[in-house]
């Protein structure tokens, strides 16, 4: 996916300023494009993964990575469609950093990843408040 892909959620109010909130996390929009395509599949809108593909300009092992997603608990994909829009800086989770949860096939084995980057521009030591946090995401 190109970078012109990324969309900005804003607000307009009446009498006042736009007011951007940030954008949705590429997880999160990778995990809704997932249940879209599956929905689509089970449908019979579209006939499998390899065309989903095809449809969205993107490699047969992209999609398939994308489709890994829906392995995950839905408990941890509940947090992932839940996570808080980002304002500045990187998201707090990646696909990438998925993958070895999603590789479990026990839901209970799936764990959080560490997070790849720090939230906040400043160091830890300057107290700056996190720019997104990530909620905890337990699976019992």
């Amino acid at each position: 996916m190109s970078s012109s892909s990324i969309q900005t959620v804003t607000y307009e109010f009446r009498g006042t300023e736009r007011v951007s909130v940030g954008r949705i996390p590429r997880v999160t929009r990778l995990l809704a494009l997932a249940h879209r395509v599956d929905g689509m599949i089970r449908s019979g809108e579209i006939r499998d993964w390899a065309e989903a593909a095809r449809l969205a300009g993107v490699t047969r092992a992209r999609m398939a990575q994308i489709a890994k997603l829906l392995l995950l608990a839905p408990k941890f994909q509940e947090g992932l469609l839940n996570l808080s829009n980002v304002t500045r800086g990187p998201d707090p989770v990646t696909e990438r950093a998925l993958r070895a949860a999603a590789a479990q096939v026990d839901w209970r084995s799936q764990k959080m990843p560490r997070l790849e980057r720090s939230f906040s521009p400043g160091s830890p030591e300057s107290g700056s408040k996190p720019v997104c946090p990530l909620q905890p995401i337990l699976i019992t």
